[in-house]
């Protein structure tokens, strides 16, 4: 308005009319219009023609300004201010004098600045531009930037490997873990098939017995009643049909030289065991009568005895000639011919890996397989040391510790008190020290008479106590071994280096098989301790192997060549120790020793040095076992015999579902520690002596390892008089009559369905059939009874109160006719589901409802009875007491 604006005070008639007239002034313009007055206002503007040469400068100036910044900005790969399509011309001149003061103080930041521009610049790709992005906009961008662009690409290649890899993409842990036990028990079966497969091959091939000829003779033999022919002349005769009536024969090679005259019989396949104890002479006859032969044995335990054949020495022509004189076994000859070898490393013996580690360190240069002991088992205590200073060896005398000795019988009579169910060995390292001890202990059994039952006891394994001496001991073992050194420190405080059989050429084979006879625990009696011993490049090796020895017995110290201590193999291992730790937990990574070892294993808070728990994740250990039979249930059954509990985590798993996973997990350890306190409690079954699995057929043999003890009683079937009367027709008996009957019955049988109930009061009497009066007398009787509260009625089941409890009965051992499974209340089918949900942790539902059934005691899953189970886990899925996902239950919160 100019000069018209008068503020209130202005002419507001004159105001409305400029006004008016701008409006009408922009119209046209937005019409096309130009008005005159437009014109006219313009020829009376400013002359600009004078600006023309400064215009020209400033223009000149501002395009050098530009290109000099375009350079810049492209040299130090930099941005004007206002975004990428910013120029000199269209950023304000004091934003860039601003910028440009801000660059000429941090001059320094030029060459990070320029380098970090650079880094921009290769990310500039549709793929990775979003990160140049984060790293201005994200303050945690320099220490976080790298680990998720790391998450990213791994998380793509794992989202690249479920999708180009359907069996990823469909791996499901109840599956595979269902295939794992049916392929674990089919392989048990297959073994027990083969067995029954090849008796019945060996049947087939028996000859009739009332053929002629050689089965003639045989049959002619077992009829006689003296005179018999000579083993050696029947088998010339009728050697033949004896094989193939019993084609295996175990014999010596003594045996095989009396009794098989040559080209008598022959054998497909020869097998020699304890091959290091059969001299190459005594071998040969057995070798020859066969086409082919398996050696076992091992060049580390004792060789055969040449105490007889001292007294024949060949001459130096003889001893060139021949091609077996420096060969001490017939193992040491197929050994030195190249014959193909197969070195077996499963060391099944030892329950405890104490009792092996320095035989497999400095025997077998570390390759036998060791499973570790769990610490659950009490009678399971490795090797232990007495060291016994105040004791003295009488080197010139006796060469006897008299003092050891009375130490070790103490300690044999309280084996004999307090754990007489396991056996046990006494080893000394010499005759003399062995006689003394046989002394020690007949004295201390003289004394102690209620002892005796341990030493006479006829056991069926045949291992009964025994005293022995060094060199006589290969082949035996027992639950534990007493070993008494009785070399030793002198009355004069001096230490000899000569340990008998030990120092002699050989003899740490003689204490390879000492140390490793105990399956439960080994202690160790001396009067020095291996620290003691000195030992240099020139001791025998026996002598370095017995200071080893002693010094891990004492100290749990053993030298090793590799270091122990090992980390968790993977990522993913790592993970779930983490997950393990964050629960409070001690988790103890890759357990055991020398060849395998159990990926993580959860410490008993109770008891440190006892595992609850083996976590086994498939990783790099499960996918390099040779086979599917060592690495899903030969080595698992092996660990199990030792007392471990186990539990899977499957890799897809964890990364598709880490949270259920890491639930589950938890789970399994807290029922693994209430095992483990059921089991301190006596609650749980009795540990069993543990046999070695020395064969694949003893391992065959074993049955599945038990889930858990049934928490079903067996059905309490009444057996007393119901006390009805029998000369009173049944629907003519009074309420007062079935009352007091059914109180009995329920109280002692109850649950029960009511025509159960009604044919059991029936039976009492002597009547079987139930008609239409009698049902409807009774179902009186059931009613007025619950109304007085003598027992509850809930039709169609009679309970002793109003609480309807129901235990879980087991009626495996009743009559067929008492098994249905309609008599069996809802509350005791639906308590029997809970039990085996919370027992697998996580079961599928047919497999749910078959378990269910064994449990109550039905053996056979019809479909009725099937039917009846199912309708019962429906009804717990929708009272929120079990989840189901997919077809798999569990119990609700765990």
């Amino acid at each position: 308005f100019g000069a018209q604006w008068q503020g209130l005070q202005s002419d507001w008639a004159v105001l409305a009319s400029l006004s008016a007239w701008v409006i009408a002034l922009h119209q046209e313009v937005a019409d096309g219009l130009i008005p005159a007055a437009i014109l006219r206002f313009l020829e009376g503007g400013p002359e600009l023609r004078g600006w023309a040469d400064r215009l020209a400068v400033l223009a000149k100036t501002a395009d050098g300004l530009e290109a000099s910044f375009q350079d810049l900005m492209s040299t130090a790969m930099m941005r004007l201010p206002g975004g990428p399509e910013s120029t000199v011309a269209t950023v304000n001149l004091n934003v860039l004098q601003e910028k440009i003061g801000s660059w000429r103080e941090s001059l320094d930041s030029l060459y990070p600045m320029t380098r970090y521009n650079q880094l921009v610049a290769n990310l500039d790709t549709p793929a990775l531009a979003g990160i140049a992005q984060l790293s201005f906009d994200w303050r945690q961008a320099p220490a976080q930037l790298l680990a998720t662009l790391q998450a990213s690409w791994y998380s793509g290649l794992v989202e690249e490997a479920y999708n180009g890899h359907p069996a990823i993409q469909r791996f499901d842990r109840i599956s595979q873990e269902q295939a794992i036990e049916d392929f674990r028990r089919l392989d048990r079966e297959l073994f027990v098939h083969a067995q029954e497969h090849l008796v019945g091959l060996m049947h087939k091939r028996i000859p009739s017995m009332s053929g002629g000829g050689e089965i003639a003779i045989i049959r002619r033999e077992m009829n006689k009643k003296r005179r018999l022919m000579p083993i050696r002349k029947l088998i010339k005769e009728a050697g033949r049909a004896i094989q193939q009536i019993k084609p295996v024969f175990m014999m010596s090679p003594m045996s095989v030289a009396t009794y098989l005259e040559q080209q008598a019989v022959d054998f497909d396949v020869v097998i020699f065991d304890e091959a290091s104890q059969v001299k190459v002479v005594d071998a040969m006859g057995a070798l020859l009568r066969g086409k082919q032969a398996v050696v076992v044995g091992d060049t580390k335990q004792m060789p055969p005895t040449d105490f007889f054949s001292r007294a024949l020495e060949l001459d130096e022509d003889e001893a060139e000639a021949s091609q077996t004189a420096d060969i001490e076994s017939i193992l040491g000859m197929f050994l030195a011919q190249g014959a193909p070898e197969r070195m077996l490393r499963w060391h099944y013996r030892s329950r405890h890996d104490s009792l092996i580690a320095v035989s497999n360190e400095e025997f077998y240069e570390g390759k036998l397989m060791i499973f570790p002991s769990p610490g659950v088992n009490p009678h399971a205590s490795g090797l232990k040391f007495t060291h016994l200073p105040d004791t003295t060896y009488d080197r010139g005398g006796s060469r006897t510790n008299v003092g050891e000795a009375r130490a070790v019988a103490e300690a044999v009579m309280l084996h004999a008190r307090e754990r007489p169910q396991l056996t046990l060995g006494v080893v000394a390292f010499s005759t003399a020290q062995r006689d003394c001890l046989l002394l020690e202990v007949e004295r201390l059994r003289r004394e102690n008479p209620e002892t005796e039952a341990f030493f006479t006891a006829e056991r069926a394994d045949g291992e009964t106590f025994f005293i022995k001496n060094l060199e006589n001991v290969q082949g035996d073992e027992r639950d534990i071994i007493f070993i008494s050194i009785g070399y030793g420190m002198t009355a004069a405080g001096r230490l000899s280096q000569s340990f008998g059989p030990i120092n002699r050429e050989g003899g740490e084979r003689r204490l390879n098989v000492l140390i490793t006879r105990s399956r439960l625990g080994m202690e160790v009696f001396a009067n020095f301790t291996g620290d003691m011993l000195q030992t240099t490049a020139t001791t025998p090796f026996g002598v370095r192997a017995l200071k080893n020895f002693l010094t891990f017995a004492a100290s749990g110290n053993l030298q090793r060549h590799h270091e122990t201590g090992r980390s968790a193999d993977s990522p993913f291992e790592r993970q779930v120790l983490a997950a393990i730790t964050a629960m409070g937990y001690e988790v103890e990574p890759q357990v055991g020793s020398a060849g395998f070892f159990i990926d993580l294993a959860v410490r008993d808070p109770s008891k440190p040095g006892r595992y609850a728990l083996a976590v086994e994740c498939d990783g790099a250990s499960y996918h390099s076992s040779a086979s599917a039979r060592d690495r899903d249930r030969l080595r698992q059954d092996v660990l199990e015999g030792l007392g471990w509990r186990f539990h899977r985590i499957w890799s897809t798993d964890w990364f598709r579902n880490q949270r259920a996973e890491i639930e589950r997990l938890q789970v399994a350890i807290e029922a693994a520690l209430r095992a483990l306190q059921a089991h301190d409690n006596g609650a749980a079954p009795g540990i069993r002596k543990p046999t070695a699995a020395k064969t694949e057929a003893v391992i065959s043999r074993q049955a599945p390892p038990a889930l858990a003890p049934s928490v079903a009683v067996p059905y309490p079937m009444f057996q007393g008089a119901l006390g009805l009367p029998g000369n009173i027709e049944p629907h003519e008996l009074s309420d007062h009559h079935i009352h007091t009957a059914l109180v009995k019955l329920i109280n002692h049988e109850g649950p029960m369905h009511a025509d159960q109930a009604a044919r059991r009061l029936l039976e009492s009497v002597g009547v079987a059939r139930i008609g239409s009066r009698i049902n409807q007398r009774f179902e009186e009787a059931f009613r007025s009874g619950s109304r007085q509260k003598l027992f509850h009625y809930k039709q169609p089941f009679l309970y002793a109160n109003s609480e309807c409890l129901a235990p879980i009965r087991d009626r495996s051992n009743l009559p067929a006719a008492l098994k249905n499974i309609e008599h069996v209340p809802p509350a005791e089918i639906a308590a029997a589901v809970i039990e085996v949900v919370a027992g697998a942790f996580t079961i599928q539902r047919a497999e749910a409802v078959s378990s269910s059934l064994a449990l109550l005691g039905f053996q056979r899953a019809t479909k009725k009875a099937y039917g009846q189970v199912d309708v019962v886990v429906e009804q717990l899925i929708a009272g929120g007491q079990l989840n189901e996902s997919g077809a798999v239950l569990s119990v609700l919160g765990d």
